[in-house]
């Protein structure tokens, strides 16, 4: 997992307040836990909301719709006819790296294991005594070197290495900061203000979606969060429910979900979500006839896990793949 270095600073829509926007790089789901309601725990996969609240001014806002306050800004360099030219010299210079190696492993080799190549060896004593020790040098210089070169291969840093010393304009940075120093100064210095973005609440996402306007791609993103917060509470081995509130919010979500997924039914994903809502509804016969007609071959063992939840008349959500 690789998350970006830099966040951008976005600022609220309803008020100057500043928030810290992480985004990621690079992601995967190796050794996740997978839940019956599709959600998941994957330690290199976190996962980050879409909408928080203001606690400044009490508003609530998508992070789409937030603007970009600052961001940090990378330093650019100009085209320099050096650049080719070290490329070139780096393709030379690791080609004859991999010569000489390939020519030093082959003189150790006749040198240890001469009757592989020669039969009369009387010959050969005097000129390898001569050669071995410049081949010892040669042998260890292009494995260091190529070792080297190898990692900064066509490498920027190469390029803003030589050009930072070599380049009069670089010189005199060291010595007066330039216009994206100073704005990554302002960066730095309104990050460490800025707020990290939070999750809301199961009482705020219900007090949204009664109160609030969007559109349907953000109810559908809001109530499955909705209801997969709901179900964090089974996981973390607590009560689904606190009221009886609680219970017709749980229940109402649910039931409006499947309103919304009811012209997708076709979509075996989509199928995926429809049968765990029956069961979490404790309607276990529809989850039931959903899942007779599920013939998705990769996700049989899934189907049959939540069979044998529906026959014992479980209605909480369950693991169906376990991470290591």
């Amino acid at each position: 997992m690789q998350i970006s270095r830099y966040p951008k600073v976005i600022k609220c829509t309803n008020c100057d307040n500043l928030f810290k926007n992480f985004e990621l790089i690079s992601w995967n789901t190796i050794w996740a836990t997978f839940y019956s309601d599709w959600s998941f725990y994957a330690s290199m996969l976190p996962k980050y909301t879409k909408i928080t609240k203001c606690d400044e001014c009490w508003q609530y806002f998508f992070k789409e719709d937030a603007e970009i306050f600052i961001e940090h800004k990378y330093r650019e360099y100009e085209y320099d006819p050096r650049k080719e030219k070290l490329y070139k010299f780096i393709d030379e210079f690791v080609f004859t790296l991999m010569i000489l190696l390939i020519i030093s492993i082959s003189f150790w080799v006749a040198y240890y294991f001469p009757h592989i190549f020669y039969k009369d060896l009387s010959f050969l004593n005097y000129i390898y005594k001569i050669l071995i020790f410049a081949d010892f040098i040669m042998l260890w210089g292009a494995i260091i070197f190529g070792y080297w070169s190898g990692m900064f291969y066509k490498s920027e840093k190469i390029v803003e290495f030589l050009k930072y010393k070599f380049s009069k304009k670089q010189q005199i940075e060291e010595y007066e900061e330039d216009e994206i120093d100073l704005h990554n100064k302002d960066y730095e210095e309104l990050l460490d203000k800025a707020e990290s973005i939070r999750w809301l609440t199961i009482e705020e996402y219900v007090y949204f979606l009664k109160n609030w306007k969007y559109n349907l791609n953000q109810e559908k993103y809001l109530r499955r969060d909705l209801w997969h917060l709901y179900n964090k509470r089974v996981k973390n081995w607590e009560n689904l429910f606190q009221s009886d509130e609680d219970k017709l919010n749980y229940e109402s979500n649910l039931e409006r979900l499947l309103v919304l997924y009811k012209d997708f039914t076709d979509e075996w994903d989509t199928r995926l979500l429809i049968w765990e809502m029956y069961r979490n509804l404790w309607e276990f016969d529809e989850c039931i006839k959903v899942l007779e007609g599920f013939t998705h071959e990769d996700y049989i063992n899934e189907k049959e896990i939540i069979l044998w939840e529906c026959k014992k008349g479980n209605a909480f959500v369950v693991i169906v793949e376990e991470g290591k």
